[in-house]
C-alpha cells in the first residue's frame, strides 16, 4: 500500500494549488519528452514487433495456462471487456476532435492541398490509436497472463520479475514494480476519468443549450464514480461484462447511424483507403521523430505523449486482459487484443473522424466546427452529431455512451488496483475496492481544478515515468521463460 499515500498527497495538492500542480506537470512532462523522446518511440515500435513475433511465430499455439483450459468468456463478451477498458472513453472524447486536429494543424505547417491533407490526418490518427497503441497493450497483459496461468504466480505487475530477482532484492523489486504499476494505473485512470467528465460536460451545455458550470463537473464526477465502484463490487462476470457488452452495442449503433445519415460511400471508401495509407506509411512513421524538419515539438505534443499514454495504462489494461485471457493461445490472444480492436478503432475514426473532416472542407477552416475545435475539442463531438438528422438525439445517445464507457473504465480499474494491492487476489476485499475508488475520484477532482485536457495527460504520463523499465524487464523474463520449457508446468507443450 505504498502508492496509496502518494495519490493522497497528490489529490491534496490538486485541489489545494492547482495552478503549482499544473505548472510542475507540464514542466517535467516537457523535459521527459525532450530527451528521451527517441526512446520511448523506440520501445513503442519494439513493442509492436515483440507482438508480432510472438503471434505468429513458433510460441502462438502456447495456451495461457494449462493444456486443458479453455477461455472462461465468449470472444463478443471478451474482446467487449478488453475494448471498453482500453480506450472506450478516449474514443468519444478524440473521435472528432483529432482527424480535425491534425488537419487543421499538421507538422509542416497549414495544409495546402485539403485531399491530401485529410489522409494524413487519417493516418496520424491510426498512428496514435491503432497498432502501436494495443501492442503496448497485448504485451503488458501477456507477460502477466504468462506467469499467472503457465507459472502460478500471482496475476501482477511483478510476477514475471519473480522469475529474475531472488531474495530481498526480489522482495523489494517486486514491491516497487507493483507500487509504480498502481501509480501509473490511478494516475492514468484518474487522467482519462477528466477528459471524460469534461467531454460531458461540454456535450450536456451544447445540447442543452445551456452554460454547465463546475459544480456540474464535480457532481457528474460523484455520480460516476458511485455506479463504478458498485459495478466494481459486482465482480468482473456480472457488472463490468455487462456494462461492456452494452457499451459496445451502442457504440455500434451510434456509429451505424452516423454511417447511415451521411455520405456513406465516400466514409467507407475514406476508410479502405485511409488503411492503405497507413500501412504504408507505418514503417516510416513508426521511427520518425522530426528532429531536422523544425516539428519536434509537435511530435512531443501528441505521438510521444500517446505512447507514455498507452504506457500509463499498460499495468491495468495488461492486469485486466490477463485477468480475462485465461485458456486462450499466445496467437488467439494476439489477434484479439491488436488486430480486432485496432480495425475497431479505425473504423470509428474514419466514420466520425471522416464525417469531421467532410465537414470542415465543406465550412471551411474559419467554419463553426474548426472553431470549436480549436477551441474546446471535447465539444467537437456534439458540434458534429448536431449537424445530422436526429442530431439531438445521436448527441444524448453519445453521452450516455461516454457516461457508460467511463463508469466501464473507472470500475475495471478499481478493481484491478484492488487486485494488485491485495496480493493478486481474484476477489479484492471490499474495503480496497471502496477505497480505491475514492482515491480515484478525489485525484480526478483535483484534476477537474484545472480543467485542462492537456494537464490530464501530463499526469497520466507523470504517473507512466518508471513504467517503460519495468515492461522491458517482464519481456526479458517472458522471452527467457519461453527459451526454457523445462521449467514449465506444461512441459513446454499445449
Amino acid at each position: 500500500m505504498v502508492a496509496l499515500p502518494l495519490v493522497a498527497v497528490f489529490a491534496v495538492w490538486g485541489l489545494r494549488d492547482p495552478a503549482s500542480m499544473r505548472e510542475v506537470s507540464l514542466g517535467v512532462t516537457k523535459i521527459l519528452l525532450a530527451q528521451f523522446g527517441w526512446l520511448i518511440l523506440l520501445l513503442s515500435t519494439a513493442a509492436l514487433g515483440l507482438v508480432t513475433w510472438l503471434g505468429l511465430g513458433r510460441h502462438r499455439t502456447k495456451r495461457l495456462g494449462l493444456p486443458t483450459d479453455r477461455p472462461e468468456y465468449s470472444n463478443v463478451a471478451w474482446i467487449s471487456m478488453l475494448f471498453a477498458a482500453g480506450m472506450g472513453t478516449g474514443l468519444v472524447v478524440w473521435g472528432a476532435a483529432e482527424p480535425i486536429t491534425h488537419f487543421l494543424s499538421p507538422p509542416g505547417g497549414s495544409p495546402t492541398d485539403p485531399a491530401a491533407a485529410a489522409r494524413q490526418a487519417m493516418v496520424l490518427t491510426y498512428l496514435h490509436w491503432g497498432l502501436h497503441a494495443w501492442a503496448i497493450y497485448a504485451l503488458c497483459g501477456l507477460v502477466i497472463a504468462w506467469f499467472s496461468f503457465r507459472r502460478g504466480l500471482p496475476p501482477l505487475v511483478s510476477a514475471p520479475l519473480a522469475a529474475l530477482f531472488r531474495g530481498r532484492l526480489g522482495i523489494g523489486v517486486a514491491v516497487a514494480a507493483d507500487s509504480f504499476g498502481i501509480l501509473s494505473v490511478t494516475f492514468g485512470l484518474a487522467a482519462t476519468l477528466t477528459m471524460g467528465i469534461l467531454t460531458l460536460r461540454s456535450g450536456v451545455g451544447a445540447l442543452a443549450g445551456i452554460e454547465v458550470s463546475p459544480v456540474f463537473a464535480l457532481a457528474a464526477l460523484a455520480m460516476v464514480g458511485s455506479v463504478a465502484i458498485l459495478s466494481a463490487l459486482s465482480g468482473v462476470s456480472r457488472g463490468i461484462r455487462l456494462l461492456s457488452t452494452f457499451n459496445i452495442l451502442l457504440a455500434l449503433g451510434l456509429m451505424l447511424a452516423v454511417l447511415l445519415l451521411g455520405p456513406t460511400a465516400t466514409l467507407m471508401s475514406l476508410f479502405v483507403e485511409s488503411i492503405g495509407a497507413y500501412l504504408a506509411a507505418l514503417p516510416e512513421l513508426a521511427f520518425r521523430l522530426r528532429p531536422l524538419e523544425g516539428d519536434a515539438q509537435w511530435t512531443a505534443d501528441w505521438t510521444l505523449t500517446y505512447m507514455l499514454w498507452w504506457l500509463a495504462w499498460g499495468p491495468f489494461v495488461g492486469v485486466f486482459i490477463a485477468r480475462i485471457s485465461r485458456g486462450r493461445t499466445v496467437g488467439e490472444f494476439v489477434t484479439g487484443v491488436v488486430l480486432v480492436p485496432t480495425l475497431g478503432s479505425m473504423l470509428w475514426f474514419a466514420i466520425i473522424g471522416g464525417s469531421g473532416l467532410l465537414a470542415v472542407m465543406s465550412q471551411g477552416l474559419d467554419g463553426p466546427l474548426a472553431i470549436a475545435v480549436k477551441n474546446e475539442p471535447t465539444a467537437a463531438m456534439m458540434l458534429l452529431l448536431k449537424g445530422l438528422p436526429f442530431g439531438d438525439l445521436l448527441g444524448w445517445l453519445a453521452m450516455l455512451l461516454l457516461l457508460v464507457f467511463v463508469v466501464t473504465s473507472v470500475d475495471s480499474a478499481i478493481y484491478v488496483l484492488g487486485m494488485m494491492s491485495s496480493g493478486g487476489a481474484d476477489t479484492p476485499p471490499t474495503i480496497l475496492r471502496v477505497t480505491w475508488g475514492i482515491a480515484l475520484l478525489l485525484l480526478a477532482a483535483a484534476m477537474l481544478m484545472i480543467a485542462s485536457v492537456e494537464v490530464a495527460r501530463s499526469m497520466a504520463i507523470l504517473g507512466a515515468l518508471p513504467y517503460p523499465a519495468i515492461l522491458v524487464l517482464q519481456c526479458y523474463a517472458l522471452l527467457n521463460s519461453l527459451a526454457h520449457p523445462e521449467h514449465d508446468p506444461a512441459g513446454g507443450s499445449d
